[in-house]
């Protein structure tokens, strides 16, 4: 006897595969966009950091630039990727001392925004979800 098809049982067996792979690969797949917003989080920190060390070492004030994709301090930028943008451009001032004079608040969205928040003076800076 010939068979042209599939018979009905490989066919369940073959979604019930298909389905267990599934489950078991999504949960990563959505921390992929958590590690990546995360990895451009630290790298905007960095960049902040940089600026920092600058305006100590060279007694000046430096501004770090937040707009629409990208964060920039002189020539070095960092960009968003994955559809990340800054919700509204800004800019932060380092003093010579290395401090704020001004606190502020950069909203990172995509589908739910995360807030990077600095204060005032010291520049601490840490991430509100």
């Amino acid at each position: 006897m010939h068979r042209n098809a599939y018979t009905m049982l490989e066919m369940l067996f073959t979604i019930v595969i298909v389905t267990v792979i599934s489950m078991i690969s999504i949960p990563y797949l959505t921390n992929i966009t958590l590690i990546s917003l995360n990895m451009q989080m630290n790298d905007m920190l960095a960049l902040v950091d940089l600026a920092r060390l600058e305006a100590m070492v060279s007694k000046t004030t430096t501004e770090v630039s937040f707009t629409n994709n990208k964060v920039c301090f002189h020539q070095y930028c960092v960009y968003l990727s994955n559809n990340y943008y800054i919700l509204s451009n800004t800019s932060i001032f380092f003093n010579e001392k290395g401090n704020l004079g001004q606190g502020k608040t950069i909203k990172i969205c995509k589908l739910l925004c995360h807030e990077l928040v600095f204060n005032v003076g010291s520049g601490a800076s840490y991430e509100k979800k």
